[in-house]
Protein backbone atom coordinates (compact mmCIF):
# COMPACT_ATOMS: atom_id res chain seq x y z
CA UNK A 1 0.00 0.00 0.00
CA UNK A 2 1.11 3.68 -1.15
CA UNK A 3 2.08 5.68 2.53
CA UNK A 4 -0.24 8.39 3.21
CA UNK A 5 1.60 11.93 4.04
CA UNK A 6 1.09 12.72 7.34
CA UNK A 7 0.11 16.70 7.71
CA UNK A 8 2.56 18.39 10.10
CA UNK A 9 1.00 20.33 12.59
CA UNK A 10 2.10 23.86 13.68
CA UNK A 11 4.23 24.41 16.59
CA UNK A 12 1.28 26.52 18.43
CA UNK A 13 -1.70 23.60 18.06
CA UNK A 14 1.27 21.14 19.75
CA UNK A 15 1.85 23.04 22.69
CA UNK A 16 -1.89 23.64 23.18
CA UNK A 17 -2.58 19.81 22.72
CA UNK A 18 0.34 18.82 25.08
CA UNK A 19 -0.82 21.58 27.77
CA UNK A 20 -4.20 20.01 27.55
CA UNK A 21 -3.45 16.61 28.39
CA UNK A 22 -1.77 17.28 31.51
CA UNK A 23 -4.65 19.38 32.46
CA UNK A 24 -7.28 16.77 31.34
CA UNK A 25 -4.76 14.33 33.56
CA UNK A 26 -4.43 16.55 36.18
CA UNK A 27 -8.14 16.95 36.53
CA UNK A 28 -8.80 13.11 36.21
CA UNK A 29 -6.62 12.71 39.35
CA UNK A 30 -8.54 15.45 41.49
CA UNK A 31 -11.87 13.84 40.62
CA UNK A 32 -10.86 10.08 41.65
CA UNK A 33 -9.33 11.99 44.89
CA UNK A 34 -12.99 13.59 45.66
CA UNK A 35 -14.55 10.73 44.96
CA UNK A 36 -12.78 8.48 47.33
CA UNK A 37 -12.43 10.77 49.98
CA UNK A 38 -16.58 11.00 49.64
CA UNK A 39 -17.06 7.32 50.10
CA UNK A 40 -17.52 6.52 53.96
CA UNK A 41 -15.43 4.84 55.64
CA UNK A 42 -17.20 2.38 57.73
CA UNK A 43 -15.36 1.74 60.91
CA UNK A 44 -14.96 -1.86 62.85
CA UNK A 45 -14.33 -3.07 66.08
CA UNK A 46 -12.12 -6.10 66.66
CA UNK A 47 -12.99 -9.02 68.76
CA UNK A 48 -10.34 -8.16 71.63
CA UNK A 49 -12.65 -9.51 74.52
CA UNK A 50 -12.64 -12.53 73.20
CA UNK A 51 -15.83 -14.46 75.47
CA UNK A 52 -18.49 -17.68 74.98
CA UNK A 53 -20.72 -15.04 74.51
CA UNK A 54 -19.07 -13.29 71.63
CA UNK A 55 -20.61 -14.44 68.07
CA UNK A 56 -19.25 -15.24 64.47
CA UNK A 57 -21.77 -14.79 61.97
CA UNK A 58 -21.28 -17.24 59.49
CA UNK A 59 -23.16 -18.93 56.18
CA UNK A 60 -23.90 -22.41 58.33
CA UNK A 61 -26.73 -21.72 60.80
CA UNK A 62 -24.44 -23.05 63.55
CA UNK A 63 -24.07 -20.55 66.23
CA UNK A 64 -20.47 -20.25 66.58
CA UNK A 65 -18.89 -18.51 69.58
CA UNK A 66 -15.42 -17.36 70.74
CA UNK A 67 -13.40 -19.90 72.63
CA UNK A 68 -9.99 -18.99 72.94
CA UNK A 69 -7.73 -16.06 71.77
CA UNK A 70 -4.03 -14.89 72.04
CA UNK A 71 -0.61 -13.74 70.45
CA UNK A 72 1.08 -16.16 68.08
CA UNK A 73 4.29 -16.26 66.01
CA UNK A 74 2.91 -16.99 62.35
CA UNK A 75 5.36 -18.90 59.70
CA UNK A 76 5.42 -16.88 56.34
CA UNK A 77 7.74 -18.77 54.32
CA UNK A 78 10.00 -21.83 54.66
CA UNK A 79 12.54 -21.28 51.86
CA UNK A 80 16.23 -19.80 52.70
CA UNK A 81 15.04 -18.24 56.17
CA UNK A 82 12.15 -18.57 58.22
CA UNK A 83 10.24 -15.77 58.60
CA UNK A 84 7.76 -14.83 61.64
CA UNK A 85 5.23 -12.66 62.42
CA UNK A 86 2.97 -11.82 65.67
CA UNK A 87 -0.15 -11.70 65.05
CA UNK A 88 -3.95 -12.43 67.30
CA UNK A 89 -5.46 -15.35 67.29
CA UNK A 90 -9.12 -15.84 67.81
CA UNK A 91 -10.33 -19.79 67.58
CA UNK A 92 -14.20 -19.98 67.54
CA UNK A 93 -15.89 -23.00 68.36
CA UNK A 94 -19.84 -24.46 67.80
CA UNK A 95 -21.98 -23.73 70.46
CA UNK A 96 -25.23 -26.24 70.22
CA UNK A 97 -27.82 -26.34 73.46
CA UNK A 98 -25.29 -23.13 74.48
CA UNK A 99 -22.35 -26.11 75.14
CA UNK A 100 -18.90 -25.65 73.12
CA UNK A 101 -18.44 -28.65 70.92
CA UNK A 102 -14.98 -29.40 71.34
CA UNK A 103 -12.54 -31.76 69.72
CA UNK A 104 -9.41 -29.50 70.68
CA UNK A 105 -8.06 -32.66 72.88
CA UNK A 106 -7.06 -34.37 70.12
CA UNK A 107 -7.40 -35.82 65.94
CA UNK A 108 -9.13 -38.78 64.83
CA UNK A 109 -5.92 -40.19 62.69
CA UNK A 110 -5.66 -43.04 61.10
CA UNK A 111 -1.83 -44.02 59.64
CA UNK A 112 -0.86 -47.54 58.70
CA UNK A 113 -1.46 -50.23 56.64
CA UNK A 114 -4.80 -52.00 56.63
CA UNK A 115 -4.44 -55.11 54.19
CA UNK A 116 -2.54 -54.46 51.50
CA UNK A 117 -3.69 -50.46 51.50
CA UNK A 118 -1.91 -47.46 53.34
CA UNK A 119 -4.36 -45.56 54.51
CA UNK A 120 -4.06 -41.91 56.14
CA UNK A 121 -6.64 -40.29 57.41
CA UNK A 122 -7.35 -37.49 59.76
CA UNK A 123 -10.67 -35.65 61.05
CA UNK A 124 -9.63 -32.52 63.06
CA UNK A 125 -12.07 -30.53 65.49
CA UNK A 126 -14.29 -28.20 63.95
CA UNK A 127 -13.21 -24.26 64.23
CA UNK A 128 -12.76 -20.82 62.72
CA UNK A 129 -9.84 -19.76 63.04
CA UNK A 130 -9.04 -15.87 62.66
CA UNK A 131 -5.65 -13.96 62.87
CA UNK A 132 -5.05 -10.21 62.71
CA UNK A 133 -2.59 -8.11 63.09
CA UNK A 134 -2.14 -4.17 62.72
CA UNK A 135 -2.80 -4.25 59.43
CA UNK A 136 -6.40 -6.06 59.54
CA UNK A 137 -7.00 -9.49 59.10
CA UNK A 138 -4.36 -11.71 57.70
CA UNK A 139 -5.90 -15.05 58.16
CA UNK A 140 -9.54 -17.02 58.15
CA UNK A 141 -9.49 -20.92 58.09
CA UNK A 142 -12.70 -22.68 58.43
CA UNK A 143 -11.95 -26.18 59.61
CA UNK A 144 -13.26 -29.27 59.49
CA UNK A 145 -16.88 -28.19 59.79
CA UNK A 146 -19.82 -30.07 60.79
CA UNK A 147 -23.03 -30.68 59.76
CA UNK A 148 -25.18 -31.55 62.62
CA UNK A 149 -28.35 -33.31 61.20
CA UNK A 150 -30.88 -34.69 63.44
CA UNK A 151 -30.84 -35.75 67.15
CA UNK A 152 -30.76 -39.42 67.61
CA UNK A 153 -32.17 -39.30 71.55
CA UNK A 154 -33.67 -36.83 73.01
CA UNK A 155 -33.24 -35.49 77.08
CA UNK A 156 -30.68 -37.91 77.67
CA UNK A 157 -29.44 -38.47 81.50
CA UNK A 158 -26.22 -36.99 82.39
CA UNK A 159 -24.16 -38.25 84.42
CA UNK A 160 -23.24 -35.76 87.67
CA UNK A 161 -19.78 -35.01 88.04
CA UNK A 162 -19.77 -36.61 91.70
CA UNK A 163 -20.96 -40.13 89.64
CA UNK A 164 -17.79 -39.47 86.87
CA UNK A 165 -15.13 -38.29 89.58
CA UNK A 166 -14.95 -42.13 90.94
CA UNK A 167 -14.57 -42.96 87.74
CA UNK A 168 -11.68 -40.47 86.15
CA UNK A 169 -9.62 -41.52 89.51
CA UNK A 170 -9.67 -44.89 88.88
CA UNK A 171 -9.32 -44.64 84.67
CA UNK A 172 -6.65 -41.98 85.15
CA UNK A 173 -4.23 -44.30 87.12
CA UNK A 174 -4.72 -46.95 83.97
CA UNK A 175 -4.48 -44.41 81.14
CA UNK A 176 -0.85 -43.35 82.99
CA UNK A 177 0.37 -46.55 83.83
CA UNK A 178 3.98 -47.45 83.28
CA UNK A 179 4.43 -49.92 80.30
CA UNK A 180 7.37 -51.23 82.31
CA UNK A 181 6.45 -52.79 85.71
CA UNK A 182 9.58 -52.48 87.04
CA UNK A 183 10.18 -49.38 86.21
CA UNK A 184 11.06 -46.56 89.08
CA UNK A 185 9.43 -43.39 89.38
CA UNK A 186 6.38 -41.57 89.44
CA UNK A 187 3.80 -40.20 87.32
CA UNK A 188 2.01 -36.62 88.65
CA UNK A 189 -1.29 -35.50 87.66
CA UNK A 190 -2.50 -32.26 88.04
CA UNK A 191 -6.15 -31.20 87.46
CA UNK A 192 -6.57 -27.56 87.16
CA UNK A 193 -10.38 -27.12 85.34
CA UNK A 194 -13.05 -29.60 84.42
CA UNK A 195 -15.40 -28.84 81.99
CA UNK A 196 -18.57 -30.29 80.25
CA UNK A 197 -18.56 -30.09 76.41
CA UNK A 198 -19.95 -32.21 73.34
CA UNK A 199 -17.62 -34.16 71.41
CA UNK A 200 -17.70 -35.59 68.27
CA UNK A 201 -17.11 -39.70 68.23
CA UNK A 202 -17.76 -42.17 65.48
CA UNK A 203 -16.67 -45.70 64.43
CA UNK A 204 -13.58 -47.21 63.60
CA UNK A 205 -13.55 -46.90 60.05
CA UNK A 206 -15.93 -43.63 59.70
CA UNK A 207 -14.56 -40.10 59.23
CA UNK A 208 -17.40 -38.40 57.68
CA UNK A 209 -20.43 -39.54 59.70
CA UNK A 210 -20.36 -39.54 63.73
CA UNK A 211 -22.29 -38.24 66.68
CA UNK A 212 -22.23 -35.69 68.91
CA UNK A 213 -22.26 -36.55 72.55
CA UNK A 214 -21.52 -34.90 76.06
CA UNK A 215 -18.13 -35.30 77.62
CA UNK A 216 -16.53 -34.82 81.01
CA UNK A 217 -13.03 -33.76 80.13
CA UNK A 218 -10.52 -32.95 82.93
CA UNK A 219 -7.63 -30.62 81.91
CA UNK A 220 -4.55 -30.01 83.43
CA UNK A 221 -0.45 -31.55 83.47
CA UNK A 222 0.72 -34.75 83.44
CA UNK A 223 4.19 -34.97 84.34
CA UNK A 224 5.82 -38.44 83.55
CA UNK A 225 9.37 -39.05 85.10
CA UNK A 226 10.13 -42.65 84.07
CA UNK A 227 8.36 -44.49 81.57
CA UNK A 228 4.94 -43.72 81.31
CA UNK A 229 2.81 -43.90 78.01
CA UNK A 230 3.18 -40.28 77.44
CA UNK A 231 6.50 -39.50 78.63
CA UNK A 232 7.59 -36.07 79.95
CA UNK A 233 5.66 -33.18 80.41
CA UNK A 234 1.61 -32.85 78.77
CA UNK A 235 -0.69 -29.82 79.29
CA UNK A 236 -4.18 -30.18 78.01
CA UNK A 237 -6.83 -32.52 78.32
CA UNK A 238 -5.85 -35.91 80.62
CA UNK A 239 -9.14 -37.49 80.30
CA UNK A 240 -12.45 -37.29 78.41
CA UNK A 241 -15.26 -39.23 79.87
CA UNK A 242 -18.59 -40.10 78.34
CA UNK A 243 -21.52 -37.93 80.02
CA UNK A 244 -24.48 -40.67 79.12
CA UNK A 245 -22.64 -44.05 79.85
CA UNK A 246 -18.87 -42.80 81.76
CA UNK A 247 -17.13 -44.43 78.78
CA UNK A 248 -13.63 -42.87 78.60
CA UNK A 249 -12.99 -41.55 75.13
CA UNK A 250 -9.85 -41.32 73.39
CA UNK A 251 -9.63 -38.05 71.04
CA UNK A 252 -7.22 -39.94 68.82
CA UNK A 253 -8.80 -42.80 68.07
CA UNK A 254 -12.32 -40.58 67.61
CA UNK A 255 -14.59 -43.13 69.86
Amino acid sequence: FPSLPFPSLPFPFLFFLSFFFIFFTLLLDIFFIYISNAIPKVPYTLPLSCSPTHPLLLPDPGDYKCYDKGVYSQLLQRKDEDKYRDVYRFLYLRKQDNVFVDNQAGFKLTDGWQGNSYVKKMWGSEAVVVTVNDIGIVGFYYLSPLSISETVVKESRIKSFDEIKGTFEKMVVIENAAEDKEAEGSVSIKVTDVKLVYTRISEKDSFDTGLVVPVWNFEGTVVDEYGGKKGGEQEGTILSINAIDGSVINQELGY
